[in-house]
């Protein structure tokens, strides 16, 4: 005798066979458009919240400005490469 944790037979799978296609035709180009049209909604509030939790770098920094590909702060002269001894 084989174990089943829940031993049910569903009674209705073609109606969820016809659902399941037309949720995803419908939810996936919704999902795109939205993710298209504000690209930039949640990703900095996001990158600041981990770093007020010491969990990624401040994004005021160069690190942040590379990975969204944004301009580069400006760097006092002083932490610039140009200055050597």
């Amino acid at each position: 005798m084989v174990y089943h944790a829940i031993h049910r037979k569903w009674p209705r799978t073609k109606p969820v066979w016809v659902v399941i296609p037309l949720e995803l035709f419908g939810l996936v180009p919704i999902l795109v458009l939205f993710g298209i049209s504000q690209p930039d909604a949640w990703r900095t509030k996001l990158w600041e919240i981990g770093y007020n939790y010491q969990f990624n770098s401040n994004p005021l920094m160069t690190l942040y400005a590379y990975a969204n590909y944004e301009p580069l702060p400006t760097v006092p002269f002083v932490w610039s490469q140009m200055y050597v001894l």
